[in-house]
């Protein structure tokens, strides 16, 4: 009997294995460390970005070698200006991307000295077949000033890609909306990866093996 719950147990585990989704980075370069020390403008690869807003402000982006989670690289954002302004990293993602599926989009966010009143948050932007814009999702995580400053803070969102999705443009985003000078921030280990679920296939393996456990018992 004993040999016979072992077996059945070891298939059990093999199903659940199977069944249930691999979790991988979907970023290339997720540290920007294969990157060199520059700034990330709208053509540059595998990260991409820059910056505007209103008259006389605006904002962009460079790979920094000056401040780093991991090293020996992070991005650095920055605005400037009196009126409204953002400025933007990001990377396309251009398929693999299911229907349907739940992703998590995360990174790791760092401010040296007072942000105010800038705020960043993930952006993710869905496209179809053709490259088009499906939809556009706003992260509900805002690193703003309320994080204490020298420290490196992990930020995360969950997002479900809408029908007819093979792509998707994964962009962190930090930005003011009117008067006042916020310093630079920081980030780095982005990640973009599916959400495992659990199937009804794992569901009922796990029922069977606490029924052999419980049948065992009571011989």
């Amino acid at each position: 009997m004993k040999h016979t719950y072992l077996s059945l147990t070891a298939v059990l585990l093999l199903v659940l294995t199977a069944n249930t989704p691999v979790s991988a980075n979907l970023l290339a370069d997720s540290g920007f460390d294969s990157m060199a020390v520059q700034e990330i403008k709208w053509d540059t690869t595998p990260w991409w970005g820059g910056g505007g807003g209103g008259t006389a402000s605006g904002g962009g982006s460079w790979v920094t070698d000056s401040n780093s989670k991991s090293a020996p690289h992070s991005a650095t954002l920055f605005l400037y200006g009196s009126n409204w302004a953002y400025s933007m990293i990001a990377q396309t993602i251009e398929s693999g991307i299911n229907p349907g599926t739940q992703y998590a989009a995360s990174a790791f966010f760092n401010r040296q000295s007072d942000i105010t009143p800038g705020g960043a948050l993930f952006k993710i932007e869905w496209l179809n077949a053709g490259g088009g814009v499906i939809k556009t999702d706003e992260g509900a995580s805002l690193f703003n000033n309320t994080y204490t400053a020298g420290l490196w803070h992990s930020l995360s969102d969950i997002f479900t890609a809408p029908t007819d999705t093979v792509g998707a443009k994964y962009e962190i985003v930090f930005s003011k909306t009117g008067a006042g000078d916020p310093n630079d921030i920081w980030v780095d280990d982005a990640s973009f990866d599916v959400v495992p679920e659990p199937t009804s296939i794992v569901l009922l393996g796990l029922g069977l093996v606490g029924l052999i456990s419980i049948t065992r018992r009571k011989r």
